[in-house]
């Protein structure tokens, strides 16, 4: 018997502005990660990882058919992919992080060429295909009002999964849809439920003898991101999520353990995640310590303008249980023309990594285009103008850091105050 390797790709934020973020993608291969190496057994020198930056097209053209070449008969490949994806010029597509809106088919991959041919050029490995992806919010200036790209055809996956005994690939959405994220999930929706299907809490996807099957597994995936929409949002548009499958009998993805018995422990030194529907937050929020809390700080960098070095705004660890997902709220200057300024989120801090650097950008008025982004000088500028044209010698602002513990979302409140004749930033706790 093989082993199990895994490529996971979640590009959440694109190097081009004409091609729009994919909320909760990071968030999504941290999630597929866990559930690969806690319930599926998978080792975690097996899985690959490549998010934002690290998803260039090189990487996509060398590197993934590479991993693909060093599988061994009988090994098993799960590739998981949240981005935007696309069929144009006769193939199916995926963007990488630095594709460009003007020159889309230049600039993208052929997923035949990156992931399906290798793959079936492999004898006797086994295949699993994850697509989170939609062409739906990938527009471009070319057309006006107008996607110019189309859906993935189904053509390509099927070829794949005729030509081993047990490949299956699934999808978050059926062609001429939108694949939705939800806030209150802090995932994709269909990435959530195909995690909690993988994690053996949904019974609806089990098989007999508890087997999540490719069947099983297509079928509960058809009903619960659907039954989610309707249940849990406005959304007007439909999402329904299809598989495409190759078995000469039952497809078996994983056999999930009765209840209470005791999984493979964490490995060592690895962030584990936690989540839950919104309506079991409660409940398994009051298993935790309130001693254990993370207790987090905001600094920003020191000394006058001139003489800055290093991050100007440093989110610490000093002390509890890690904290996930963590956004800071913008700035919104009142005297500098609708200009805000807006931090990356971070995916997670602890005390074995204690420290963070904070990325920034600004956005000017309501157009979301990020500008500026970790330059010194647009922040002095902007805190110097504000003051100004406030006629104040020292402004302030509300900071509030927003970050996920265990089940349970907690807040930090602090104030950034900017002295304009010393020209220095500080930080304090809100009420200091």
């Amino acid at each position: 018997m093989g082993t199990t390797h895994a490529v996971l790709i979640g590009i959440e934020t694109y190097q081009q502005q004409g091609i729009g973020s994919v909320q909760f993608a990071q968030a999504d291969v941290a999630a597929m990660k866990e559930v690969l190496i806690q319930d599926l057994g998978v080792p975690a020198e097996n899985i690959t990882v490549w998010l934002d930056f690290q998803a260039t097209k090189a990487v996509f053209e060398n590197d993934l058919p590479y991993v693909i070449r060093q599988l061994c008969p009988g090994d098993r490949f799960i590739f998981f992919h949240a981005g935007h994806g696309f069929f144009s010029n006769g193939t199916n597509r995926l963007t990488t992080w630095d594709s460009h809106p003007t020159s889309l088919f230049g600039t993208t991959v052929s997923l035949e060429d990156v992931l399906l041919g290798p793959l079936k050029n492999q004898q006797a490995v086994s295949s699993l295909v994850f697509i989170d992806a939609c062409a739906a919010n990938l527009k471009t200036n070319l057309v006006q009002a107008r996607d110019i790209i189309s859906d993935l055809t189904r053509d390509e996956f099927e070829a794949l999964v005729r030509s081993t005994d047990h490949s299956g690939a699934f999808f978050a959405c059926s062609p001429n849809e939108k694949a939705y994220p939800s806030d209150s999930l802090k995932h994709g929706i269909w990435t959530f439920y195909l995690i909690k299907a993988l994690r053996g809490e949904a019974e609806d996807a089990l098989h007999r003898e508890r087997w999540i099957t490719g069947d099983s597994l297509r079928n509960y995936l058809a009903i619960a991101v659907p039954a989610f929409i309707r249940a849990n949002t406005n959304i007007q548009g439909g999402q329904r999520p299809f598989a495409i499958l190759g078995s000469n009998g039952v497809f078996g993805i994983h056999q999930v353990p009765p209840p209470g018995a005791p999984k493979p422990p964490w490995p060592a030194g690895t962030t584990k995640l936690g989540d839950s529907e919104p309506e079991n937050k409660s409940e398994k929020a009051s298993a935790h310590n309130g001693k254990n809390r993370p207790r987090i700080m905001l600094s920003t960098i020191q000394g006058h303008y001139n003489q800055w070095k290093g991050s100007v705004f440093t989110l610490k660890h000093l002390g509890g249980d890690p904290a996930e997902y963590i956004q800071i709220d913008p700035i919104n200057f009142e005297g500098f023309s609708n200009v805000s300024l807006r931090f990356d989120r971070i995916q997670f801090i602890s005390n074995a990594s204690p420290a963070a650097t904070v990325h920034f950008y600004v956005v000017t008025g309501d157009d979301g285009v990020r500008r500026h982004a970790d330059k010194y000088s647009f922040v002095m500028m902007s805190f110097v103008n504000d003051a100004q044209n406030l006629n104040k010698p020292e402004v302030s602002y509300p900071i509030v850091v927003r970050y996920k513990w265990g089940t349970k979302i907690e807040e930090e409140k602090f104030r950034i105050t900017w002295d304009n004749n010393t020209r220095r930033l500080a930080t304090s706790a809100a009420g200091e």
